[in-house]
């Protein structure tokens, strides 16, 4: 019975904290007015995310779900038997940071794209295979990044895509 009252604090400290987000959160979602809203899925996902386009500074323009809270980078496009041709998924984080990602439970193969908080691409991992092994090589940027895309792999070579490219949030005209 002595434990009941640290047991009754630990539940209300996790609920309480469940939703919020920290101080100094940042979104993608900060200007909404530069996105497009759509509310269709990309691909065959489970969990349906927001959708909004992103388009690079040659003119081409996609469709991304974007992977903002942990959940959802957690499970990234895990377990996806595919994805549209100009889909991808685009990870948002708090604040510049060298994150790693893992092909574990892919069924495509993926480029990821780096990009900095002043929106520009930092360097990119092409043609980065499934993994269905125990152990999976991780893929890290050599840079801080605030955004992470992922989308089919060849996708950066096919679309002309450099680093130092700027990306926006955007229609395209």
């Amino acid at each position: 019975m002595r434990f009941f009252p640290i047991f009754l604090i630990s539940i209300l400290l996790f609920f309480g904290c469940v939703n919020e987000k920290p101080a100094g959160y940042v979104s993608v979602a900060k200007d909404q007015n530069n996105f497009s809203e759509e509310n269709k899925p990309v691909s065959n996902s489970n969990p349906v995310l927001k959708t909004k386009t992103l388009c690079f500074e040659n003119g081409k323009c996609i469709s991304v779900e974007i992977a903002e809270d942990f959940s959802s980078q957690a499970k990234g496009l895990m377990d996806r038997n595919f994805l549209a041709e100009n889909a991808g998924m685009l990870f948002v984080f708090e604040k510049e940071t060298i994150t790693s990602f893992w092909m574990k439970n892919m069924k495509i193969s993926l480029d990821i794209i780096w990009i900095d908080s002043n929106y520009a691409i930092l360097g990119v991992e092409e043609n980065v295979p499934p993994c269905n092994a125990a152990q999976c090589e991780f893929y890290s940027p050599k840079e801080k990044v605030m955004f992470v895309l992922e989308v089919n792999a060849g996708f950066f070579e096919k679309n002309d895509l450099n680093s130092g490219q700027k990306i926006g949030f955007f229609e395209k005209n």
